[in-house]
């Protein structure tokens, strides 16, 4: 993968660089390696307190586990637009393999 390739070659000329590192973990979740992304991203977190994107993946890391609940919001709040889209986000994530990456790809 040209992504993997490039992040080796950044972390070649700069180990441990913070961008190379988040990048790392977006690749992870794109893979649906997220007990992965999930370790890495904490560690990140624990560098960097107030980077959103973070935030973001630690959320999305977490998203398999927290699918039950995610469905209980559901039929909880009934039609809200954004619990809608927070279950879809969900569902895209753990739609096979092949899918999602079509998906976050624009393919």
């Amino acid at each position: 993968m040209k992504a993997e390739q490039a992040l080796q070659k950044s972390f070649a000329i700069s180990s441990g660089n913070f961008d190379g590192e988040r990048a790392q973990v977006w690749l992870l979740l794109g893979k649906h390696e997220f007990a992965a992304a999930l370790e890495q991203a904490t560690m990140l977190n624990q560098r960097m307190l107030d980077d959103v994107m973070i935030y973001v993946f630690l959320t999305d890391a977490n998203i398999v586990k927290l699918l039950p609940h995610a469905r209980k919001i559901v039929l909880k709040v009934g039609d809200s637009q954004t619990v809608q889209l927070y279950f879809r986000h969900a569902a895209e994530l753990n739609a096979p393999e092949s899918t999602a990456a079509q998906r976050i790809h624009g393919e």
